[in-house]
């Protein structure tokens, strides 16, 4: 999460959506700055609702127009899959080997995923999960698709007085890896339980 009181302007972060892109866009000029820690990076709106937005209120500071950015659903899947496939997951040792995923084809992690109580490498949430307000709403008020981010967020941030440097460059690029195309009828399945993913996203291209 990035929020900055000065200009106006606050990012909920939902993982797997180049996050880390525009925390270097908007850290230098952020009141508050979460990060590293995934718990608080990731932290949800509808939590900024109960702690954070108080907390400006209390201090006469209005609330600050919020965006976020979203991937497209099925991909997003794909990005977990891929994080948690990476080497370094897979020794038995490794604190977090329950969430490895490598021994699995996507075809096969994405029905783990559907699963009604899905293994720790699967459970992944949703994207709506992280821009849920308390009454069910979309909380943020805009939303910018992945393949936009290097356009839209520094004009966006602009009409907030921040400049962005060297906008194109990338970080955190996830480690490459093979995953087997989707059969249509499993594709079908996963954007049926991520349906709101899937409407939220494809409206970011009309206002975001």
């Amino acid at each position: 999460m990035q929020l900055s009181c000065k200009n106006g302007i606050g990012f909920v972060c939902i993982p797997k959506c180049g996050s880390t892109t525009v925390e270097r866009f908007m850290r230098p000029h952020s009141d508050f700055s979460l990060s590293g820690n995934p718990n608080l990076k990731h932290i949800r709106y509808h939590l900024m609702e109960s702690f954070i937005f108080p907390l400006l209120a209390s201090s006469h500071v209005k609330k600050p127009f919020i965006f976020a950015v979203m991937r497209e659903p099925v991909s997003w899947v794909e990005s977990w899959y891929r994080f948690r496939g990476r080497d370094e997951l897979a020794p038995p040792s490794h604190p977090q080997h329950h969430n490895y995923s490598g021994h699995l084809s996507f075809p096969e992690y994405v029905e783990a995923v559907l699963q009604p109580k899905p293994p720790s490498y699967a459970r992944i949430h949703s994207q709506f999960h992280y821009i849920r307000a308390h009454d069910g709403s979309v909380g943020v008020d805009l939303i910018i698709p992945l393949e936009r981010v290097n356009s839209h967020v520094p004009t966006l941030l602009a009409k907030y007085n921040i400049r962005v440097a060297n906008p194109d460059e990338r970080k955190n690029v996830s480690e490459k890896r093979e995953a087997a195309a989707l059969p249509a009828p499993l594709k079908a399945r996963l954007q049926a339980h991520l349906r709101k993913d899937v409407e939220l996203y494809n409206a970011s291209f009309e206002t975001g």
